[in-house]
This record gives C-alpha cells, structure tokens and sequence, in this order.
C-alpha cells in the first residue's frame, strides 16, 4: 500500500498533479491523478493499494 503527497510553496497556476511510476524498461504508468475538476482518480490496477489524502 501507498500514500502519495504533493508539497508546492506556490500552487498558483497548477491545475492537475499526476503520480507516475517510472521504471528503466517498462512503460510509464500512471498511479494516480488530483485535478479541481475531476477531484481524485486512482487508476483501477492500483485501487484499494493507493491513498491520496488532501492535506
């Protein structure tokens, strides 16, 4: 299980922050998405093993 953050000292302009995982040989996948728009989405091979928590 994984609980993912993101810390900026300016937010302003920002509109969606992507969690990815990125290894040497395999495609990037993406973990998990926050937007204002679509509020959270956790990629379906990764829900229930991931937790995005508004700080």
């Amino acid at each position: 299980d994984a609980v993912f953050s993101c810390t900026l000292s300016d937010a302003s302009g920002v509109k969606q922050v992507t969690w990815q995982r990125v290894r040497n040989t395999e495609p990037v996948q993406t973990l998990a998405t926050y937007s204002d728009l679509f509020k959270y989405h956790v990629d379906e091979r990764y829900d229930g093993k991931v937790a995005l928590i508004a700080a």
